[in-house]
């Protein structure tokens, strides 16, 4: 048995480094998003910067983290109740699409405001799209809405894990933590 890989106990490290890095480019983006939205015009093309980094480096990390996921032997399912096996396959699918139409939607945002969509400091996505205000007013909604669903259904999960770990104790937060922290 691989610690890198999983197995029907437990997630392996690579998949436990893939889960956590997308919860940390997760919260960053969304933080640089609302801070961009009360940031002075001076500061908004540093802010814009690294939020669309930040979401870029997220879309990368799922990317490979669908690919790991369907080369690995997924943990025995622990809910037995055939609804929480549904409501954990929906925010899973939702957790991995929302990002991508994010993504989507955030671009084209940027570009029909007349700018390239950066990723680190350099113009990524020039040219796509034109300016275009009442496109652009509709992909902010669009992309708005999205980000609020986005949070609902990570703080949903966070809950879920919660609940699993300190109400039914039934070790799911568990097989997401390195083995060290597991024992401590």
């Amino acid at each position: 048995m691989s610690i890198l890989k999983d197995d029907q106990q437990r997630y392996g490290l690579v998949t436990q480094i893939l889960h956590w890095g997308m919860a940390a480019l997760i919260i960053s983006t969304f933080i640089s998003g609302e801070i961009f939205v009360d940031a002075a015009r001076e500061e908004k093309v540093v802010i814009l910067n690294r939020h669309a980094t930040l979401a870029i480096l997220f879309i990368g990390f799922l990317v490979v983290r669908v690919f790991w996921r369907t080369s690995q032997t997924n943990p025995d399912e622990v809910n037995q109740n055939k609804l929480l096996v549904l409501a954990h396959k929906a925010a899973v699918l939702a957790l991995y699409g929302l990002p991508v139409a994010l993504a989507i939607t955030g671009a084209l945002t940027v570009q029909t405001a007349g700018y390239a969509v950066p990723f680190f400091g350099q113009e990524l996505i020039v040219g796509v799209l034109g300016e275009d205000k009442e496109l652009h007013d509709v992909l902010q909604l669009v992309h708005n809405v999205l980000t609020k669903l986005i949070v609902v259904v990570f703080l949903s999960h966070v809950l879920a894990a919660f609940w699993h770990q300190f109400i039914k104790r039934d070790g799911v937060l568990a097989r997401m933590l390195p083995r060290s922290l597991k024992r401590a």
